[in-house]
């Protein structure tokens, strides 16, 4: 019963920091797509025929090959941005999350957008937050314990050489 409850759960197998990862991915593809992408391919049409449009010479065919390179190049960028690894293994969340539960009024309260600032300000608050996690963590540690891990370090591996410097250990 637990596997099951844990499968009809929005996001189950994935922790918060993973779906903001996701979410934070589809609004850059969405940005991306849109406003670099998809406007670039409106204009695939017309970058292809404006070369009939003037009196045929020597560069009519020319203009027309990079018109339509051009928008072969748009199509492939567009394509392979949709099918990335990451896009598709966020998609086929999605597809099993929503095949285990197709309600999405819980959705209606997630913020559309916003996800990959959240995602860029988390990463540097972790950034700082393990350096401030090493300073808490060797002021947690009391001197009868340092004294206690550096003898048995010596004793362990003998040609490390450590050195005690105003109570605060060198290696």
């Amino acid at each position: 019963m637990g596997t099951t409850d844990s499968a009809a759960q929005p996001g189950a197998g994935w922790n918060e920091a993973q779906c903001t990862a996701a979410l934070a991915q589809l609004e850059q593809l969405q940005v991306q797509t849109h406003d670099a992408q998809i406007d670039d391919l409106r204009l695939a049409i017309p970058r292809i025929i404006e070369p009939f449009h003037r009196p045929s010479n020597p560069n009519t065919f020319r203009l027309y090959a990079q018109g339509v390179i051009g928008s072969q190049n748009s199509i492939k960028d567009l394509h392979d941005s949709w099918k990335h690894p990451e896009a598709q293994r966020t998609f086929e969340h999605v597809k099993k999350s929503y095949s285990a539960n197709a309600d999405l009024a819980a959705s209606a309260s997630i913020p559309s957008h916003g996800w990959a600032e959240r995602e860029r300000r988390e990463g540097k608050s972790k950034k700082s937050d393990k350096s401030e996690g090493v300073e808490e963590i060797s002021a947690a540690i009391s001197e009868e314990d340092t004294t206690r891990i550096v003898e048995d370090v010596q004793k362990t591996f003998p040609g490390i050489k450590l050195e005690t410097q105003d109570n605060r250990i060198s290696v």
